[in-house]
């Protein structure tokens, strides 16, 4: 799932809720995200709530922290998660991110 991140608190609590819903016993999840180590972190105007920021396009971001994933899934196992920097090439500009990236399972 890499769509939690543009989403606010409450409508990331329940998209987790319906993937805990959704997901059979034993079932894995993977998740990728915008970490708060990626650029627009610093550079991005604040927003209100918490790790969040406004991007140039004026679009509100989430950024997260593993200790906030984890959190965010209480009810799922997590099986490995960690925090990684990707670099790719965007018409002819390198652009860096950094996203923490999650695979959980849903307890059997």
């Amino acid at each position: 799932m890499h769509v939690i991140h543009l989403q606010p608190a409450p409508v990331r609590q329940t998209m987790v809720s319906q993937l805990w819903r959704l997901t059979r016993d034993g079932g894995l999840i993977a998740v990728a995200n915008y970490s708060t180590h990626e650029a627009g972190y610093a550079t991005w105007d604040p927003y209100p709530e918490p790790n969040t920021r406004v991007d140039p396009k004026g679009k509100v971001v989430h950024f997260f922290d593993e200790a906030e994933i984890k959190s965010l899934f209480p009810s799922f196992d997590v099986v490995r998660i960690g925090t990684t920097s990707l670099a790719r090439r965007y018409g002819g500009v390198e652009m860096k991110r950094s996203e923490v990236i999650a695979l959980l399972r849903s307890p059997a």
